[in-house]
């Protein structure tokens, strides 16, 4: 019997209802699951900020961008010095190495000297230094290298070491938490080699570093000059940035693309510490200064507050706990700042988060603990890919949600995640527009503190050394982390010696995930205890408002050394804020004691202040005059050494 041969049509008919079937299939798979298509993100590079001519302290600055550092060693740490003065001083002046003349040094009391600038400074540059030096101005230079002998009166030669530890501070005569915790102090970068030296005040060194000269002083005429034998700009920048464990990047070489930021940590100290370290150092430099002459600043608190309490809310889900918890902040005379994912508000939320006089941020998911934020890309109901949303997408929706032409400057990363390089995430948040991101400070609950140094903000450099136009302020308990006991140690270092801004972290969900009493009970206590050790209840925004009006006022000063009368002239800008409407105005400081001696009589535009009305800091090294905005002409008269006035 012949069989049948099988037709072509139906194999064909076959063939295609095996297709129909897979494209079904495939369908629903996508409408189940999409493709995720992961977003590209723009950058910006850092940029140098405008220039400020007025200030009792210059900074000099590199005339060039330095070339894109491949490791650490090779970072131009210069704007690390503009970091520190912008959170001590506010009021300084800065000017490109090659405007170096007598004219711009006249009225200065200080002039620093990057590792960068000294490299090539001329020497007619170095004459200046040293003329300025002689009529009684304080120079400080960073590791200086051949042709600054003179000046210096300090020799190096040998192989360059690393600076990893302070060995002795004797010759700072300090006392209290910064004799303390100042050997504490970890320090990233080269180390000069030099010749042994005795400590101040038989010799000249002022700290030990490895075991050898790190930090010396030497008279130059009616004047001083400082020099540093170590990266002293770097030491600060790894400690507030991040200290890179291989060329520019964190972690193992196998460590994934992000990581927590307090991966990042210049030291295994900082993940449980109750001092600011970078802190610690910038003043035990800055405050020697005012033993050649009171040197006054800008309070970097509104009037006389010793410090500021700011409270945060990463809100990726749950945002009715999060505006629960911002509720109650109002109900206690407090404030909330939340981090809400952009997907996450409703109008009505929004609204809500109004009453409460929240400030919101956004949280920038990246699909850590919750699912990523995403549009889908296909025809009616079948949406095969899905797009994940940008940074700046994902703020554009959150403002959306917002409505009423709401703009959003603030963020933080969804569980404090960030590329494990350099400056990536910085770049990326400038380049969306974000001024102040609160993503650095501890993930464990074992961890606490001042992981980046400071409680201050700073501005992030990039990989040339140039500063992103990006704040990042830190903040120092979150979650589990947070307990009263904790925050009233930080609290109370804070209001006797520190000064710091508290920035605390408590998760909408943190009581699910890591459910402890003491979050709660930290939560309910933190505004009463902030206010009890005087410190200013606000928000991440109103801050840097504050401290952003604070650095365009202007403080110069003068000092008579025979009346002993300390003549400061300041033009004091304000900022009014939903947290302290009369306005927050910085008060303006100046040393308790000049030459041991104390202040006998303060006039402020003409007019007798009665001394009680000053405000001592707490480590009593200062006074702070309350001042309204605007100018003022304010007058201290130091007391004469016992010896001077039997003469007179």
């Amino acid at each position: 019997m012949r069989r049948e041969q099988p037709s072509l049509g139906g194999l064909k008919w076959d063939v295609g209802l095996v297709g129909l079937v897979i494209l079904a299939t495939v369908g629903v798979a996508s409408l189940r699951e999409p493709r995720v298509q992961p977003a590209v993100e723009a950058t910006i590079a850092g940029s140098r900020p405008p220039d400020r001519a007025e200030g009792d302290v210059l900074l000099l600055l590199p005339n060039t961008p330095a070339a894109e550092a491949t490791n650490f060693a090779e970072l131009d740490c210069s704007y690390g010095w503009f970091n520190s003065l912008w959170q001590e001083y506010g009021s300084f002046a800065t000017a490109l190495s090659r405007q170096l003349s007598p004219e711009i040094l006249a009225g200065r009391s200080v002039v620093i000297v990057p590792a960068r600038v000294a490299e090539t400074m001329p020497e007619s540059g170095m004459r200046a230094l040293s003329s300025f030096a002689k009529a009684g101005g304080q120079v400080v230079i960073e590791m200086p290298g051949e042709g600054w002998q003179g000046l210096t009166q300090v020799a190096t030669s040998g192989k360059t070491l690393h600076a990893t530890r302070i060995t002795s501070v004797e010759g700072m005569s300090v006392h209290g938490p910064m004799r303390e915790h100042l050997v504490d102090v970890p320090l990233t970068g080269r180390l000069l080699p030099t010749a042994r030296l005795d400590a101040y005040p038989v010799g000249p060194m002022l700290l030990e570093v490895e075991e050898q000269p790190g930090l010396v002083v030497h008279p130059h005429g009616r004047g001083f000059v400082y020099t540093l034998l170590f990266d002293y700009g770097c030491s600060l920048t790894a400690m507030h940035q991040g200290k890179p464990t291989r060329e520019m990047a964190f972690g193992l070489p196998d460590a994934p693309d992000l990581i927590t930021t307090a991966e990042r940590v210049a030291h295994e100290r900082m993940l449980t510490s109750h001092v600011p370290y970078a802190d610690l150092l910038k003043r035990a430099l800055f405050q020697r200064f005012s033993l050649a002459r009171p040197v006054p600043r800008l309070w970097p608190f509104p009037t006389t507050h010793a410090g500021a309490m700011i409270v945060g809310h990463a809100t990726p889900e749950m945002t009715r706990a999060a505006l629960g918890y911002a509720d109650w902040a109002r109900k206690q005379g407090g404030i909330s700042t939340i981090f809400i994912a952009p997907d996450r508000l409703t109008l009505t939320e929004a609204t809500v988060a109004r009453q409460t006089g929240a400030e919101i941020g956004l949280l920038w998911v990246r699909g850590a603990e919750r699912e990523q934020a995403i549009e889908t890309i296909g025809i009616g109901a079948l949406r095969p890919v899905a797009r994940e949303l940008t940074l700046s997408q994902q703020l554009g929706q959150l403002q959306g949600n917002l409505g009423h032409g709401h703009t959003v400057r603030l963020a933080r990363t969804e569980e404090s995640l960030w590329h494990n390089d350099w400056a990536t995430t910085f770049k990326q948040l400038a380049a969306a527009s974000i001024r102040i991101d609160h993503s650095f400070g501890p993930k464990k609950p074992e961890h606490f503190g001042y992981l980046f140094g400071t409680g201050m903000p700073y501005y992030p450099i990039d990989e040339r050394g140039l500063p992103l136009a990006l704040l990042e302020l830190p903040y120092v308990l979150n979650g589990a982390s947070i307990t009263p006991q904790r925050l009233k140690r930080m609290l109370v270092n804070s209001e006797s010696n520190f000064h710091q801004a508290i920035a605390i972290n408590l998760p909408a969900d943190a009581m699910r995930r890591e459910p402890a009493p003491g979050i709660l009970l930290g939560f309910r206590d933190a505004f009463a205890m902030a206010k009890a050790h005087n410190h200013w209840v606000t928000t991440a925004g109103d801050f840097v408002d504050f401290l952003s009006a604070r650095r365009q006022s202007v403080l110069t000063s003068q000092w008579s050394a025979p009346e002993r009368r300390l003549t400061i002239s300041a033009n004091v800008m304000g900022a009014r804020l939903p947290t302290m409407e009369d306005g927050a105005v910085p008060g303006i400081a100046f040393p308790r004691t000049f030459d041991g001696e104390d202040i006998i009589r303060v006039v402020v535009d003409g007019k007798d202040v009665a001394l009680r009305h000053l405000v001592s800091t707490g480590s009593n090294v200062e006074r702070i005059l309350k001042v309204a905005p605007g100018r003022h002409t304010v007058q201290v008269f130091y007391a004469q050494p016992a010896a001077e006035a039997l003469n007179r």
